[in-house]
């Protein structure tokens, strides 16, 4: 069964909005409910994580660049927008992702 989809919209309200996810977890809960618990298998011995490595303000800045141009409302800095400041942004989203 395919899943309808509503179109995008700036019309939409914050409430409605919240009330979509709401029901979205709601449905998914009651989906779910009878299903068996889940299961975790252990990573083999010889894997490892040492920790995350450190990226650079050119990692951030590849990274953004390759960025699909796409976008949706509800974004606050649209993609092709953040392209065009990439090469400012960068240096403040290595900071916090190092962080």
């Amino acid at each position: 069964m395919a899943a309808s989809r509503t179109p995008a919209s700036d019309a939409i309200s914050v409430d409605e909005f919240h009330r979509f996810f709401t029901d979205k977890v709601e449905a998914v809960r009651t989906a779910t409910a009878g299903g068996l618990p889940p299961t975790f298998t252990a990573a083999p011995a010889a894997s490892s994580f040492p920790g995350f490595h450190k990226v650079t303000a050119d990692d951030v800045f590849s990274a953004i660049c390759r960025l699909p141009d796409k976008s949706c409302i509800a974004d606050t800095l649209p993609t092709p927008q953040l392209k065009l400041v990439a090469d400012l942004i960068a240096p403040f989203l290595t900071e916090l992702f190092n962080r």
